[in-house]
């Protein structure tokens, strides 16, 4: 079950991303992405030519440069977001049934019950507006991770001894604490759209009748001792 909501979230985010993005801001992002990429790269080689502080050949210097420019080239697009959508955040908004709130919250579980068709709406509802801006939140930091790792290739090319020994530690933690919250999130969005196509599938509910209105007593209340003249 939670494979199938990854990849249901993967597919739904790759189907929806580009319908979202803002050619402007996907420019910006890559221009200064790999301006940032060029910059880092540039600084290992100066430092190198004039230090001399990569040890090795050749081609550790290149996986060093290589690396250290990818990794800062995927940190810059964590601040330079792709749409001009909200991002996800967790929802706040209180039903004043909270009975009914939980139930609708169940059905984004990873073993939801079966959905009330009472409920139908209010999940539509709620998977309507939550899938864009999850997806726009999966954009964003979905690099997050990899800089990490491309950090911890740098480490381990310049051999992790003495003060690069927290280069070839360090990342891989780093890297694990980033991943998780983007899985968790393409995870949220495979459960929501599935409760989507669930809901999707229900016949509505039937609207409920008005309770009959109890007809009026028509005969006269009050004393029916006749007074003389009536």
């Amino acid at each position: 079950m939670s494979d199938s909501a990854f990849r249901t979230g993967w597919d739904v985010y790759r189907r929806q991303r580009r319908a979202l993005l803002d050619r402007r801001l996907v420019r910006r992002r890559r221009v200064v992405a790999l301006s940032v990429a060029v910059s880092a790269g540039t600084a290992i080689v100066v430092t190198q030519l004039l230090a001399s502080w990569v040890p090795g050949g050749a081609v550790r210097l290149a996986v060093v440069l290589l690396a250290t420019a990818v990794a800062a080239g995927f940190v810059a697009t964590v601040f330079l977001p792709e749409s001009r959508l909200p991002e996800w955040q967790e929802d706040r908004q209180d039903d004043p049934e909270w009975r009914r709130t939980e139930r609708i919250e169940a059905q984004f579980r990873r073993q939801p019950p079966p959905l009330d068709p009472a409920d139908r709406a209010a999940v539509l509802a709620t998977v309507e507006r939550v899938v864009d801006p999850l997806v726009v939140s999966i954009s964003r930091t979905a690099f997050l991770g990899p800089a990490w790792l491309a950090i911890w290739a740098a480490g381990l090319a310049l051999g992790g001894t003495g003060m690069m020994f927290m280069l070839t530690v360090w990342p891989p933690v780093a890297a694990f604490f980033q991943l998780g919250p983007s899985i968790a999130l393409v995870h949220r969005l495979g459960r929501v759209s599935t409760a989507g196509a669930r809901a999707e599938a229900l016949d509505p509910a039937e609207p409920v009748a008005p309770a009959p209105v109890p007809p009026r007593n028509a005969d006269p209340r009050g004393s029916k001792v006749r007074l003389p003249g009536d």
